[in-house]
């Protein structure tokens, strides 16, 4: 069984050993930069306040539909486009990983998110500028499906292995428990609210 990363000093370390274990034994072969952007992404997931990017009328953070995401980015100015682009495209990429099963249950399932993800990636690829960031945009939007299977089985093969209901955890705090807030900050896993992690745009 892994031991839980350091979310302060080794987690960047403790991703990349897993996406390149991952990569090895599904044989998925990608560049340096495609697996760095999935690092960098795990990363700045494991504070999962991150998975919210908008503010209710309580103050509380909450995730709007992919749907809403995409028809903003499409009305928004370039870069703010670009942003709104990226959180789609990684959103649909981070869940269907390792909430993949849950959405089986779901109205909106797996295609969905796909054909979303692929969607915002490639866009991207077409909005940006310097050359190796539209390459990796390019790369997600093309094997959208084998990223998925990365984080599948990083998520089934090394993290839920740590502890039974630790995803199922997730998935509650993702909609918004309270309680299973506490109980991940209890168990190291979710960072500080106050603590940001920032990664390539």
């Amino acid at each position: 069984m892994r031991p839980l990363p350091d979310l302060c000093v080794s987690s960047q370390e403790f991703f990349t050993e897993l996406v390149n274990e991952a990569c090895e034994q599904t044989k998925f072969e990608t560049f340096p930069q495609a697996t760095g952007y999935l690092v960098d992404m795990m990363v700045f997931y494991m504070n999962t306040t991150n998975l919210f990017g908008e503010v209710d009328g309580n103050g509380k953070k909450s995730r709007g539909t992919l749907a809403q995401l995409l028809l903003r980015a499409a009305n928004a100015q370039r870069n703010e486009r670009i942003e709104l682009l990226k959180r789609l495209g990684d959103t649909s990429l981070y869940i269907s990983g390792f909430f993949g099963e849950s959405l089986h249950r779901k109205l909106v399932n797996l295609d969905y998110y796909k054909e979303m993800g692929e969607t915002a990636y490639g866009s991207l690829a077409s909005s940006v500028n310097e050359d190796t960031v539209a390459k990796v945009y390019r790369e997600y939007s093309r094997k959208f499906v084998h990223f998925v299977d990365i984080l599948s089985y990083i998520s089934s093969k090394a993290i839920r292995p740590m502890e039974d209901n630790l995803m199922q955890l997730f998935e509650h705090y993702a909609s918004g428990s309270d309680l299973a807030r506490d109980r991940l900050l209890e168990k190291g896993v979710v960072a500080a609210p106050q603590s940001k992690t920032k990664y390539n745009q």
